[in-house]
């Protein structure tokens, strides 16, 4: 197993991050009122804390601020568009690179309504298991949490053990991993995706894009590039915006919508009066299966 293929902390520093979140900046671009249970319990004790979250955490926090602005308005675009297509019809919620997200514990009013599938590395995957029977007891009944390792495995393969049915739409989320795998695993599971989805089925996915940076959003990447460096996971890819289109389209998937941070900054941050803003070079795509 590699250090990218197994686990490490960056999964727990992105929830307490959203535990961060929902605790001291007003108002929440996601109220998700689960991250702390989630967490670490050394972490919850910093968050918990002001004092303690002031010295241990708010300084390396303040530096990949504008990271987590995107990050958490993806959140809040996905979890809008389970929304639209549960509306539609769409019972079915894909969640790939799940690491320590909420959705399935926390939407408990969907329960009964909608069939969550998160994929993820066996070993965080394990650690989030063991988090939320500590928190719970059980596992929501309607939540697959189902083993992958984008490296080696297609998506095709990890879910013919679970229930997900292909023929039907699905909803699907995929944010915030691409930058640790390699080109060919994002390209290979893009086209996997394709294969296990239904007509009518929307994607939402976050890429690194390659781009001319300002010095200090340079320095400011180059920082949380070292962290997660250093904690096992290397950031490894950047794409071409075109190229990625074209990716996506060779998946059998038409683009809907392709938002840069200037976007995601008038959507979900016009009007904040603290320095949260996604002023690093982010792009989401939305795109539908034809």
């Amino acid at each position: 197993m590699t250090k990218q293929q197994g686990p490490s902390s960056t999964f727990n520093g992105a929830a307490v991050r959203r535990a961060v979140h929902v605790r001291y900046e007003r108002p929440p671009v996601l109220d998700d009122d689960w991250a702390f249970r989630l967490i670490d319990r050394k972490s919850q004790l910093l968050v918990r804390f002001p004092p303690l979250y002031r010295k241990f955490l708010a300084p390396q926090q303040l530096r990949s601020s504008g990271l987590f602005a995107m990050s958490i308005s993806n959140l809040r675009l996905a979890e809008e568009l389970v929304e639209q297509g549960l509306a539609a019809g769409t019972d079915q919620y894909l969640l790939l690179g799940a690491g320590l997200d909420s959705f399935g514990v926390r939407r408990s009013d969907l329960a009964d309504r909608l069939r969550v599938f998160e994929l993820d590395h066996p070993v965080p995957q394990g650690v989030k298991r063991e988090r939320i029977l500590r928190a719970r007891g059980s596992i929501p009944h309607n939540v697959e949490l189902v083993p992958i390792n984008f490296e080696s495995t297609t998506i095709a393969e990890a879910l013919a053990s679970s229930t997900h049915d292909r023929d039907k739409p699905s909803s699907v989320s995929w944010l915030n991993t691409i930058a640790y795998l390699s080109v060919e695993a994002t390209v290979e599971s893009l086209r996997g995706l394709g294969e296990v989805s239904a007509p009518g089925s929307r994607l939402i996915f976050n890429y690194p894009p390659n781009a001319r940076l300002a010095p200090e959003v340079r320095a400011a990447l180059a920082a949380v590039s070292e962290s997660v460096a250093h904690k096992g996971e290397p950031f490894r890819a950047t794409f071409d915006p075109d190229d990625m289109q074209r990716h996506v389209a060779d998946a059998g998937f038409v683009v809907e919508q392709h938002l840069t941070e200037t976007d995601l900054d008038a959507r979900f941050f016009s009007g904040r009066t603290d320095d949260l803003r996604p002023n690093v070079p982010a792009r989401a795509i939305v795109a539908r299966r034809i």
